[in-house]
């Protein structure tokens, strides 16, 4: 509650006790936590006690394709980008290396000549200006039709 800023915002100058804030929202959140589980961006990694109560609670942990959706929101900060492009090298190299077919073998060479040209980064912005494409479904289906077209 206390680092959301929306619910910050909301409950601001309030008198309701923070219990019952966290009681007010607890759906949305549950909302928002199923729809990433959903999305395949977040699983249940386990559980533990809860702090104030005595009671087991889900711990939620991204998935491979959550950390990397994480990851290129950070990089659209200017601050963060070089880390974060580093990072999605490491994950993406580690989910293709894990793999022993021959088209992650394949990927994977792929994005080592990438980092070794020092180029890597351009693929990232690529992928960032396709997440800022704003008819980025059209883009897909049209170079599919064009690719596949008799």
């Amino acid at each position: 509650m206390k680092n959301n800023l929306e619910f910050f915002n909301y409950y601001k100058g309030s008198h309701v006790k923070y219990r019952d804030r966290v009681e007010n929202r607890k759906y949305r959140i549950e909302n928002a936590l199923r729809d990433l589980m959903t999305l395949g961006l977040i699983r249940i990694g386990g559980t533990c006690k809860a702090r104030k109560v005595n009671t087991d609670i889900d711990m939620y942990e991204y998935t491979k394709g959550g950390q990397l959706c994480a990851w290129l929101i950070k990089s659209l900060d200017d601050k963060q980008r070089q880390n974060a492009n580093n990072e999605i090298y490491a994950l993406l190299l580690n989910v293709f290396k894990a793999r022993k077919d021959s088209s992650s073998i394949t990927i994977s060479r792929y994005l080592e000549r990438c980092e070794d040209k020092w180029i890597f980064d351009k693929l990232v912005e690529y992928l960032r200006y396709l997440i800022h494409l704003e008819n980025a479904y059209e883009f897909k289906s049209t170079s599919y039709n064009q690719k596949f077209r008799t």
